[in-house]
Formats: structure tokens, sequence, C-alpha cells
């Protein structure tokens, strides 16, 4: 986040210990488990905004200094709350992963959902546009590199976190996630599964 401490969030860790605190987890979750794998995660890494191409630079200074002390992370997960009101910025997410596996690094899509709060009231419009989204962030990643997973951060619109911090104004129920409240797909599960299928 924005801040002092190059990008990272103040914390009792980073007050506590620098950002040495981020070493300390991944030598401590090696030593708990030598065959998982280590992967740091972050969101607000793929929109076409100043604040997301700041975001990419801090995460790509940290991963280099990462390695450099041999800390053993060895994947980047896009925590992909994509905000459905902001363009992907697809050209420079792919060059960020492809700086990302320059450093030897796999990358993963982890906890994706769409925040539709300013997105239209009309559900085949917005539905749309979430798909929309979804498709240029893995058309982004897939350019470069197959991710090692998609998650998605919950299956249907019944069980969302979305609501709690981006209820919309309209009245209208979230509709952040691939399967909508009855459990039938939508268009962004159809873009995902095309995605995977074509990688």
């Amino acid at each position: 986040d924005d801040g002092p401490r190059v990008g990272l969030r103040e914390s009792v860790w980073s007050s506590s210990l620098g950002e040495y605190y981020i070493d300390l987890a991944f030598h401590t979750a090696r030593a708990a488990d030598p065959n998982a794998q280590l992967v740091i995660n972050d969101y607000g890494l793929e929109a076409a905004t100043a604040k997301s191409s700041a975001r990419r630079r801090a995460m790509l200074d940290l991963l280099r200094r990462l390695r450099d002390r041999d800390v053993p992370v060895q994947a980047l997960g896009f925590q992909a709350h994509l905000p459905g009101n902001e363009e992907i910025d697809k050209d420079e997410v792919s060059r960020f992963v492809s700086d990302v596996k320059d450093l030897g690094l796999d990358v993963l899509v982890t906890e994706l959902d769409v925040i539709d709060d300013q997105l239209p009231a009309d559900f085949k419009e917005r539905d749309a546009i979430s798909a929309k989204r979804v498709g240029a962030l893995l058309g982004a990643i897939l350019d470069v590199t197959r991710p090692t997973a998609v998650l998605t951060w919950g299956i249907t619109d019944r069980y969302t976190w979305v609501p709690i911090w981006y209820k919309r104004s309209d009245g209208y129920a979230n509709r952040p996630l691939p399967l909508d409240e009855n459990y039938r797909e939508k268009p962004m599960m159809r873009t995902i599964k095309q995605a995977v299928a074509g990688a």
C-alpha cells in the first residue's frame, strides 16, 4: 500500500520487524512443510491506473529483494478482486508477468471475483462487463504463461464478501462470482473455462 515502507502496509509486523517479517514467514513455512508451494499474494496489481502501476513496480522490487536474500518464495498470486469499473492494463500486466517469470517464479490467480457496485444495474450488461474484466486479466497472464491455478473467492453470488464492503446503492444484489445465487453458470464461468481450456 501507499506509505513510507517501500509499498508495505503499516502493521504490527512491519513496525516491529521491517520487511524482514516476510522473510521470516517464508522460512518458517518452508521449515514447517518442505513440499508446500510458497506464494506471495497481493491485490490491486491489474488495473490501468497509476496506483496499480505503482503496486506492480513495488511488488517486482520486493520480489527481487526476496530472491537476492534467498527467501524461498516460489510464486506470485494475483489476489484479483477486480474493480468492475476499471479496465485491466493488459499490456502492462503481461510485461509484469514476464518479469515475474524471469525471476523463476510461478504465477497464480487467487481470490478472483469482480467488485460490481459501480457497474450497471442490468444483470446481463453487468455480467458481460465482469466476464470481460476476467477475460482481460487471464488473457494478459496467458499471453506469457499458464497460471499454476485459477481460484475464485467463492463460487456463487449467494455467498460472497463483496456486499459487506461494496454494497450496491441501487438495492440490487452484487454478482461478483462465476455462478449466480441459484448456482447457474454466468458469462464469467464460461470465460474462465475458455481461458483455461485454451491455455
